[in-house]
This record gives structure tokens, sequence and C-alpha cells, in this order.
């Protein structure tokens, strides 16, 4: 489990065996999403983990989106 502030909003971003999901808190409210990260063919055949670029793609995809959904959440509420 990882924790990051972003414009003052808790992102927590986990990870459940080949499902990557971030958890976000916005003023009061919870915002998920979550993706399925496969191992490469290599890896699954050689019991190995995955690949750091794996790792990082899914973590700046996630990281993307969360960040994505805070400002789109601030921006209405604002307008509200």
């Amino acid at each position: 489990l990882k924790v990051v502030e972003y414009k003052g909003n808790k992102i927590y971003f986990r990870n459940i065996g080949n499902i990557f999901e971030y958890i976000a808190v916005v003023k009061g409210e919870v915002y998920t999403m979550h993706i399925v990260v496969i191992k490469s063919l290599v890896s699954r055949l050689m019991g190995r983990d995955y690949t750091e670029k794996q790792l990082s793609d899914a973590v700046k995809y996630l990281a993307t989106a969360a960040e994505t959904t805070v400002d789109f959440v601030l921006e209405n509420k604002m307008k509200t």
C-alpha cells in the first residue's frame, strides 16, 4: 500500500494479485479505479514477479487517472 497526497487529498495505491487499484478520497467522497496487469509470458513461465517496466507503467497509469479524477472533482465542486 502506498499513500500520496495530491492537492490536499489522499490517494491510496494498492496491488492485490494481478489487480492494481487507486482509491482517492476527495472532499469526503471516495473514488476508485482498478486495472488488471498480466505478467509477461516469460515471467509466468519462470515463476517471476512483474517486470520493473510493468510495475512502472501500471503505477504511472493509475497515478494519472487518480490525479485526473481529483482535478475533475475539485473543478466541479467549485462550480456548485
